[in-house]
């Protein structure tokens, strides 16, 4: 299945939010790439259905090194289904702005050095 998002498309996040990438991902190491922790910060927007309008966007990454197997745009669709192709993008940044911040500041605040120390699983309420 190919993905509804243009893949000539590009991840935008606030450049106030692209600092906290590059200390996440650049000078702490707690994610491999920006596009992993893109990707985890949609995921904790989406969990808790909040988004952040992007201000001052800046380019992250392209946008085929996000979201590659698709599952955030399917649980996208399933809220807003009338969203296709840039807006698709569009809405994932506003999810994954939110998520980013949420995410540094639990790191900041436990002063976190290993991603494991996150405990996504008990934090974010997730039961099995």
């Amino acid at each position: 299945m190919s993905s509804p998002i243009p893949r000539k498309e590009r991840a935008h996040c606030s450049g106030k939010s692209k600092r906290k990438y590059d200390e996440m991902v650049k000078e702490k190491r707690l994610f491999k790439t920006q596009a992993a922790l893109f990707d985890i910060s949609a995921a904790i927007g989406l969990h808790d259905r909040k988004k952040t309008e992007l201000e001052s966007p800046v380019q992250l990454v392209q946008s085929y090194s996000v979201d590659r197997d698709g599952v955030l745009t399917t649980v996208l669709l399933h809220i807003s289904p009338e969203l296709s192709g840039s807006a698709i993008m569009r809405e994932l940044e506003k999810y994954a702005e939110y998520g980013v911040s949420k995410i540094y500041d639990r790191v900041i605040e436990l002063g976190i050095s290993d991603v494991a120390d996150l405990d996504l699983v008990e934090w974010l309420g997730i039961e099995g």
